[in-house]
């Protein structure tokens, strides 16, 4: 079956053909990046009169169908695009989240403030944008949902076709309602598209009960959506993806503050993946997982990576469709030459941290993802500039690789990895060490092995340090994914605090590196509802502390 695609939006605009100007490299980039692209450019042709022409957002249409494949494809693109906000995974969710964690810090001493340090209150700028662009996905996901209630199968392409796109759209709140729950705890959960802005009075719901609504979507998406061999594209929700986001879901609801016992829905749902045959580890090495995302290549040999926020270009030429990995988070680059062009800008403001290399077994250890992840240098003058330190620039995307030309100095098109198969392999290590079914060790040998790092034999760790490599090893492989703190916190609040002030042994206080160690406190289990919302939702009740 021949999926929805850009191709079928292009279309002369008063027989002016915006497409005209793209070069052979568009026509064989992804289906979603190119309707990405095709969006940005309608935003940008558009007129006055067309903005002014259009309905007023508090009286949008609630029961106006689609009316062909195009505008369904466009209108669930929409839920896709703020995956890649600037407040998502285009930079806040690894620069101002999942720094000031025990394995990612910030490397300036100028930084005496902001999220990433642990001084700040509700009104920071930051911590709104990134609450405003998880509401806006699982608004614009509502919006697509209801739509879809009034819209015929035909104008989707067929009911197979309505019945994938819906899951897509579930799956995609999914990941915006996770990311929610990891950083403010108990939130409002909006599950219908709002028509009146002045509907905006919402208490918070339980994060158990989200889950167990995410549960339900995510079960549907992983048996509605396209399979990831019909898709052949981690950039759209596949069935995998959806069955690997839902073992996610179910470790949520294992850990603090749920303490459920779903390890046996989370192990049959990651078993799903690893049976389905379709997704391996990748064989050319740790590596070339990052090599490709920066290259903007596909796996399509082992297909690791399950699912990928993408981007594209340099922002130039009116596509704002990059993002900012390797420049923000990478190996520091700063020259101008001809080049140092070629190589990309990098500010490099995040450093992994000492206890990351010290999980590692330090700089000389086999493990090859400790000088991946932790860059044994800097550019200097065009050249490689190595250091002996223990930390070192965050490094796991590498501007060297981009291919997109020139390389703009802030924006990188650079695609981060939302799910991974390295994951799904650890959900089955942790889950199966706590079902005591045999197999921990054998999945967390997988990981271990692909990365050159020393593998364990059945009967050399104790239970208790059999659970704690499993923990570490997530620490080893997920590194700046987006995913950590999330796994101090279901560790429980004890394990969250201890790991975090662990630092304190790595650095002083007047260490930029050690700053997030000293300064967070007890408030800082959850961070506090932004005043953006505070203000306007009179029902909602703050987080403790704040």
């Amino acid at each position: 079956m021949k999926h929805p695609n850009i191709l079928y939006f292009f279309k002369d605009r008063e027989n002016c053909n915006p497409f005209s100007i793209f070069n052979f490299q568009f026509s064989i980039l992804s289906p979603m990046k190119k309707l990405l692209i095709y969006i940005t450019t309608a935003l940008t042709l558009m007129s006055c009169n067309d903005f002014l022409d259009t309905e007023s957002l508090d009286n949008l249409p609630a029961d106006k169908p689609y009316s062909s494949p195009e505008e369904v494809f466009g209108g669930l693109t929409s839920v896709y695009q703020m995956l890649a906000d600037q407040g998502t995974y285009g930079y806040s969710l690894w620069n101002n989240f999942e720094c000031g964690t025990d394995l990612l810090a910030i490397n300036r001493s100028y930084t005496l403030t902001g999220l990433r340090i642990y001084i700040f209150n509700n009104s920071d700028a930051d911590l709104a944008k990134t609450w405003i662009a998880l509401y806006k996905g699982i608004g614009n996901a509502n919006y697509f949902l209801d739509q879809m209630i009034v819209t015929d199968s035909t104008a989707c392409g067929g009911h197979r076709a309505k019945e994938a796109y819906i899951g897509e759209a579930k799956a995609l709140r999914a990941i915006y309602y996770l990311n929610l729950i990891s950083i403010w705890g108990d939130v409002p959960f909006r599950t219908e598209a709002s028509y009146n802005l002045n509907n905006t009075q919402m208490p918070r719901t339980p994060q158990a009960d989200i889950l167990e609504q995410l549960v339900l979507d995510l079960q549907y998406a992983a048996e509605k959506c396209y399979s990831y061999k019909e898709l052949m594209s981690p950039g759209r929700i596949s069935q995998t993806a959806a069955q690997a986001l839902l073992a996610r879901t179910y470790m949520y609801l294992c850990g603090y503050p749920n303490n459920q016992d779903k390890w046996q829905e989370m192990y049959n749902a990651a078993q799903a993946v690893e049976t389905s045959g379709i997704h391996r580890l990748n064989q050319n090495g740790y590596e070339d997982v990052f090599i490709k995302l920066c290259s903007d290549k596909y796996d399509m040999a082992y297909n690791e990576n399950i699912l990928e926020v993408e981007f594209y270009g340099n922002n130039m030429g009116g596509y704002m469709m990059a993002g900012n990995l390797g420049a923000s988070i990478g190996i520091q680059q700063t020259s101008t030459t001809a080049k140092g062009d070629s190589l990309g800008y990098a500010y490099a403001f995040l450093d992994g941290t000492k206890r990351l290399n010290e999980l590692y077994g330090g700089r000389t250890s086999t493990d090859v993802r400790r000088n991946w992840n932790i860059a044994t240098y800097i550019y200097t003058n065009d050249l490689k500039a190595y250091h002996t330190k223990e930390d070192g620039n965050a490094a796991k995307w590498r501007r060297e690789y981009e291919t997109v030309f020139p390389k703009g100095k802030n924006n990188t098109p650079n695609n981060f990895p939302l799910v991974r198969y390295a994951e799904v392999l650890l959900m089955l290590a942790e889950a199966s060490h706590e079902l005591g079914n045999g197999q921990a060790l054998g999945y967390l040998n997988q990981v271990r092995e692909r990365s050159r790092a020393t593998t364990f034999s059945e009967g050399e760790l104790s239970d208790s340090q059999l659970k704690q490599e499993i923990r570490d090893e997530r620490a080893r492989e997920l590194c700046y994914e987006c995913l950590r703190r999330a796994d101090l916190r279901r560790w429980g609040k004890n394990v969250y605090f201890e790991t975090i002030r662990s630092l304190r042994g790595y650095y002083t206080s007047e260490n930029p590196q050690g700053r997030a160690a000293y300064n967070i406190a007890d408030k800082h289990l959850y961070y506090p509802i932004p005043e953006v919302e505070t203000s306007v939702n009179k029902a909602i009740t703050q987080n403790p502390g704040w």
